[in-house]
């Protein structure tokens, strides 16, 4: 909750922001009981290519860092608990593009006329449908889906 009425954004990054900042102060705070150098990053834009992650190993944030933990909000899991996996578990943002090439056609002849605004209509529904009844986090497309 905001300290000021009115005024918060209230998403997971709030809460992702909150805990790594709780956790960098409490480890500060007790340096005599950590015994490694400790880096705290904030990876910004997630949902967006190039991602944040990307954008920090090209900056060079991970010269020298032996190992990394990450921490993600998720509400399906019951106040109070901690879940650990390993391999992916949340999804990611992907950007694609698809062509389709239809042809012309005058309103007498449609059978002579390619309609891609038809197709392009057709593909999206297929490609929802896959993804609402194969696609989970957990369980994503063997093959590449490039949208």
């Amino acid at each position: 909750m905001s300290t000021v009425e009115g005024v918060s954004h209230m998403c997971g990054h709030d809460g992702h922001t909150a805990v790594l900042l709780a956790a960098a102060k409490w480890l500060s705070e007790n340096r005599d009981r950590v015994c490694h150098n400790l880096l705290f990053i904030f990876q910004s834009s997630e949902e967006d290519l190039p991602s944040g992650a990307r954008i920090l190993v090209e900056q060079g944030v991970m010269e020298g860092v032996d190992a990394v933990f990450g921490l993600h909000l998720y509400q399906p899991l019951e106040k109070g608990k901690i879940g650990i996996a390993h391999g992916p578990l949340m999804s990611t943002a992907d950007d694609f593009t698809i062509t389709i090439h239809g042809k012309g056609g005058h309103g007498s002849m449609p059978h002579e006329a390619v309609d891609p605004t038809y197709i392009a209509s057709h593909v999206i529904q297929a490609l929802q449908a896959y993804l609402v009844d194969k696609w989970t986090p957990r369980n994503r497309p063997s093959f590449p889906l490039a949208i």
